[in-house]
């Protein structure tokens, strides 16, 4: 017996005893709230429901119960539930650690709360592997660009694409467009002015000519008419089904997703042509830096130029007899004599 064992006694008599259910389901009452106030989307309360089924299904594989009192959780608790996500459920590592940062910030609340003395989770990290990304060079952008398709569902879906890779919006949110959307804003220029779907953060984009371009091509389409919509975009599924034929056609070695696209954005766009990071991150609507850091991949074209130009201002720095190195077969000679 210690005095930390007294203390923990004591502090779990304090504190009011509830179940991890009960935890889950104030969490999405009040996700729920705030989807009909349009304040969350509809597609993150989803994410919280697939939690809610997660969590089940390993409680009945692991222990042969419904549900768990929060204070018989322990820090061996977070382990299993990532390991049977992996083993058991075939989940990939990555989704295996979004799935544990839902069960995470369960507890957290329930801390927050006053229903748990401390997070027994607090210390276990499960780690994010961050995956290798298609993006597309300025190359393949302009080849997708100059090619035309005689049927038209492939030639919206090209141009949606393209929409895409130049404005950094998401599948989800270029979809939701609509004419209303696209303003003057405070420089003159043309701007898409709209918060992201996810997050609900400023996702502001200035029009480029290719945009441009692309929106006034679909101004009178019957779709967009009718539906009040800046862009011809279907069903994701037919998306991406449709982009694989392009890419075929345009004999482009990489899978074309709508993720591509604003990879492509934030690295061949952005980045590449020396546009801050700062200002990437505020036109993808990210809400920290770090977010961004794991789109915005540097291009090894970027890094080229950047070497290129530091080069050539430390040859000016240099002192003559410096500036020029010698070759191979002088150093040879050198040695030789």
């Amino acid at each position: 017996m210690t005095a930390q064992m007294v203390k923990e006694c004591f502090i779990e008599q304090k504190v009011e005893k509830k179940m991890l259910s009960e935890v889950i389901a104030f969490t999405i009452g009040k996700f729920e709230d705030k989807v009909q106030k349009g304040l969350r989307s509809e597609q993150s309360l989803s994410k919280w429901r697939t939690i809610k089924t997660k969590i089940t299904q390993f409680l009945k594989f692991a222990y042969q119960i419904d549900d768990i009192q929060l204070s018989k959780i322990n820090y061996a608790f977070a382990g299993d539930f990532v390991d049977y996500l992996v083993t058991k459920q075939a989940v990939n590592t990555n989704t295996s650690y979004k799935y544990f940062k839902h069960l995470k910030q369960l507890l957290k609340v329930a801390v927050d709360r006053g229903w748990l003395a401390v997070n027994p989770f607090q210390g276990f990290h499960s780690k994010y592997i961050v995956p290798e990304r298609d993006i597309l060079n300025f190359q393949e952008l302009m080849l997708l660009y100059s090619k035309t398709f005689s049927i038209a569902r492939i030639e919206e879906v090209k141009d949606a694409f393209l929409f895409m890779c130049f404005t950094g919006y998401s599948f989800r949110d270029a979809q939701a467009l609509t004419p209303q959307n696209v303003m003057e804003y405070f420089d003159g220029e043309e701007w898409i002015i709209k918060n992201r779907d996810k997050t609900l953060c400023r996702e502001n984009v200035p029009l480029l000519p290719i945009v441009k371009e692309i929106i006034a091509k679909y101004q009178n389409n019957p779709f967009c008419v009718n539906n009040n919509r800046i862009l011809p975009i279907k069903s994701n599924q037919k998306f991406n089904l449709y982009l694989k034929e392009i890419a075929g056609i345009c004999n482009i070695q990489k899978v074309l997703t709508s993720h591509v696209a604003r990879h492509t954005f934030a690295t061949t766009v952005t980045l590449a042509n020396g546009v801050p990071i700062e200002t990437v991150s505020a036109l993808l609507g990210h809400k920290s830096i770090k977010t961004t850091q794991i789109y915005a991949n540097i291009v090894a074209e970027k890094v080229g130029k950047d070497m290129l130009a530091l080069k050539e201002r430390l040859e000016l720095k240099m002192p003559k007899s410096l500036t020029r190195m010698p070759t191979n077969t002088e150093r040879k000679d050198k040695t030789s004599s």
